[in-house]
């Protein structure tokens, strides 16, 4: 097993959105590797649909935790399997990316941050 089959992939995004993301968590000491970065270049179609999220940035699993907080203080969009929220409004489980409720378009609040999936 590798090392890399240990990581913890916290973004997914065109090549461009990956680079900056991966210097921005360098930038903070937090070590982060681009997965998939050259089919992402080469052809990212082949990773995913629409070319959307083919190349993934990944951290080591004890760097996770302040790797989302860094990024979602910078409005980077947060990973579908980074968790879930309930609404506070109707209980809605609501995917960790998303600000608002789908359903009652309540806000997500503070005290109702992510939890693991």
């Amino acid at each position: 097993m590798s090392e890399k089959d240990d990581l913890v992939v916290i973004f997914a995004g065109s090549v461009f959105d990956a680079t900056l993301v991966q210097n921005l968590l360098e930038g903070a000491q937090i070590e982060a590797f681009l997965l998939d970065e050259q089919m992402g270049r080469l052809l990212p179609f082949y990773l995913s649909a629409m070319s959307a999220g083919a190349v993934k940035v990944a951290v080591r699993p004890a760097d996770a935790e302040e790797a989302r907080i860094l990024l979602s203080a910078t409005g980077e969009p947060v990973p579908a399997d980074a968790g879930t929220w309930d609404c506070p409004g109707c209980g809605e489980a609501i995917e960790a990316q998303f600000g608002a409720c789908w359903k009652c378009q309540t806000p997500r609040s503070e005290e109702n941050p992510s939890t693991p999936v």
